[in-house]
């Protein structure tokens, strides 16, 4: 059976991916602007996805929030640099749409950076959706993707530079206050039974399990989020992780405050804290220890 993990410097030298597959981890006190690379969530942390789930299928904003799917099938998107991805086995029944989203080598460009991400996989679906006065929006997305989905990123010059998995299942978000924002009194609750993400150049994988998120839409036109779950290191110990002080964020997107704790066994801890500012990153602590060995932070 796992057991709780103990937590301390020692057990996390050489094991700072196990947080770091939450958030971007440095040091502030480094005072340099050099850029953080990317390390054991290679660019996919947990929570860096939450906020791209969230913002793709809810808009803080009413007049931009995407429409729910409908009886008529999307057409397939393509990539910049090839591939596609589409809907398959697809039906539409009383608000009801169920398929699957399927990427095939679909490719895309960063504009700025020249590296190059090529998606494969599959993740089927069930959304429900409200009507209203513009268009159904949905109020409830369940998805799975056992296989997962992989995301290969390639330098200008065809070096790997990120190799990654994700597979979930149990994933069921409903939305607090469909075609309207949400709130303190009606968030939106994300659920996630199980959610793995292998790094295929490695092996290693981040595997975090009874999820429960809830999220909304700040008076100024931030977000706040709070979430809940268990993670795993590679050998089955586990380690609780929740947020202490709530993750917030303007209405820009910048990062405001907030923290993580992962405590594990005989109440062990270490606290990961939301460094502000326009990059996802934070600081750590091990039993209330500052971490000085982590990288300098992003300006």
């Amino acid at each position: 059976m796992a057991t709780a993990a103990t937590i301390d410097s020692a057990s996390l030298a050489g094991k700072l991916g196990d947080i770091d597959a939450f958030l971007p981890l440095c040091n502030p006190a480094l005072g340099t602007i050099r850029e953080r690379p990317l390390a054991a969530g290679g660019g996919y942390n947990l929570v860096a996805r939450l906020q791209l789930l969230r913002s793709g299928m809810v808009q803080p904003d009413p007049r931009r929030r995407a429409l729910a799917l409908t009886a008529t099938r999307p057409a397939d998107v393509l990539g910049s640099c090839g591939g596609r991805y589409g809907y398959t086995d697809y039906s539409h029944a009383s608000g009801v749409t169920r398929g699957t989203l399927t990427f095939t080598d679909f490719c895309t460009n960063d504009t700025v950076s020249g590296e190059r991400t090529v998606v494969n996989g599959a993740i089927s679906f069930v959304e429900t959706a409200t009507p209203t006065a513009t268009g159904p929006v949905t109020n409830r997305l369940e998805a799975d993707s056992p296989a997962g989905v992989r995301a290969v990123v390639r330098s200008t010059a065809n070096a790997v530079l990120s190799d990654v998995t994700t597979g979930f299942s149990g994933f069921v978000m409903t939305v607090g206050n469909p075609g309207g924002n949400s709130s303190a009194t009606a968030p939106d609750r994300l659920q996630l039974a199980e959610i793995k993400v292998t790094q295929n150049t490695t092996g290693k994988v981040y595997r975090q399990t009874g999820w429960t998120i809830t999220d909304f839409v700040t008076t100024s036109g931030g977000e706040q989020t709070s979430l809940s779950g268990r993670g795993y290191r590679s050998n089955g110990d586990y380690y609780d992780i929740s947020t202490p002080t709530p993750l917030l964020f303007d209405a820009s997107g910048n990062t405001l405050g907030g923290s993580l704790s992962f405590v594990g066994a005989n109440g062990t801890q270490a606290v990961a804290t939301l460094v502000p500012g326009a990059t996802l990153q934070a600081s750590l602590t091990v039993n209330g220890t500052p971490m000085p060995s982590l990288p300098a932070c992003a300006k």
